[in-house]
């Protein structure tokens, strides 16, 4: 089969959609397919205004990408398209799709337009990794969310797509009441690729006293930070144990205010050595904290668990992963992949080391149901 991905941004490490779509095309790759990615937004500042054309590597294949400057013109970036589509002549185009990748207020209502005239051969998929606002209060808010719905609609009038899917039923709902389209259910692979012999290694902290933990991703809500911080004391207190906390990765805009909320509510200055702030890191040192620490923390809760890549990649590292954030003593049902390493209370911690995952990466089979069902959508059609 030969698919090319549409993304917004393909700039490896700062772009989710990027990162999962260039794993995604690899493993398809790798499974003896052709595979390409065409980025429409793309933001890096050494992209010049014409296209660029370049080879990324990926868990071992060498993925063919085309990468357009956000401020390029959109006929430039049509005919850009349309000669990558000459030369690769893909059976299927799976756009990758969030609001906001295609335009910065989030409001792309021409995308679905732009993107019919680009090919009137191949089929169309769409992946909805995040549809439009959810629950809105301002009249701001509500104006785009209609914009939003409004771009999704016209995404599906436009490309007709026979496969459609979203990685949480939470989505899946939206989607079908705002535009009674049904749309099936493709789950996440973690964005932290394993070794092929890696090991998780056992925690100690019961043995130690002090138990070691990861946060990995942006930073969550402020609205979290309190929560967080509290159940961490009493844990730490009703235990007389500590957490050696470690924060990874590119947090975004509210990093530094979470990390010194953090820092002055958990630990004072005879314990500040247990308080790392890394920064970025590399995948394959990320892989090798994962298997050295005793539980990882959810930045989302339970119903938005199936959208985060960073969460899906400690559990399948085989890591505990704490949620956080509780909404509700119906959160469980939320849970699918590695129910028994989810934890909500911290109390709870060993009984969920104590369950011995088969951990591994979700990529080859995640690949294998996406390729199933676009062939399964063109016998139905």
């Amino acid at each position: 089969m030969n698919i090319l991905f549409i993304c917004g941004s393909l700039e490896p490490g700062r772009d989710g959609v990027g990162d999962y779509t260039r794993r995604l095309a690899a493993a398809l790759i790798n499974m003896g397919h052709i595979a390409g990615v065409v980025s429409l937004n793309d933001s890096k500042s050494d992209i010049t205004p014409v296209n660029n054309k370049e080879y990324q590597e990926q868990d071992g294949a060498k993925v063919p990408v085309l990468r357009l400057n956000k401020h390029l013109p959109w006929k430039q970036k049509e005919v850009a398209v349309q000669q990558m589509m000459t030369e690769y002549k893909p059976d299927w185009i799976s756009l990758q799709y969030v609001p906001y990748s295609f335009n910065s207020k989030g409001c792309p209502v021409m995308l679905g337009y732009r993107l019919s005239r680009l090919t009137k051969s191949a089929k169309w998929h769409i992946m909805i990794h995040e549809p439009f606002l959810g629950k809105t209060n301002s009249f701001k808010e509500k104006f785009i969310q209609y914009l939003q719905i409004l771009s999704v609609k016209q995404l599906f009038s436009q490309l007709k797509p026979l496969s459609v899917h979203t990685s949480l039923s939470h989505y899946a709902n939206m989607v079908k009441q705002s535009t009674g389209k049904e749309i099936k259910l493709l789950g996440l692979f973690g964005n932290v690729p394993m070794e092929a012999d890696y090991k998780k290694e056992s925690g100690n902290g019961k043995q130690t006293g002090i138990y070691k933990a990861v946060f990995f991703g942006s930073a969550p809500k402020k609205e979290d930070w309190s929560s967080i911080a509290d159940k961490l004391k009493i844990f730490i207190e009703d235990n007389k144990v500590k957490v050696e906390l470690y924060i990874a990765g590119r947090l975004g805009p509210l990093g530094d205010g979470f990390c010194n909320f953090l820092e002055e509510k958990l630990y004072t200055k005879d314990t500040v050595s247990l308080f790392h702030v890394l920064g970025g890191v590399e995948l394959d040192d990320l892989s090798k904290l994962f298997s050295n620490c005793d539980f990882g923390i959810s930045r989302v809760p339970a119903r938005l668990l199936g959208k985060s890549g960073t969460a899906i990649s400690m559990l399948e590292h085989g890591l505990p992963l704490w949620i956080a954030v509780h909404e509700g003593k119906d959160d469980d049902r939320f849970l699918h992949f590695g129910k028994n390493l989810c934890f909500f209370n911290l109390s709870d911690l060993e009984k969920a080391k104590d369950y011995k995952p088969e951990f591994g990466s979700r990529l080859n089979i995640i690949g294998k149901h996406f390729l199933q069902d676009l062939q399964d959508s063109t016998s139905r059609n």
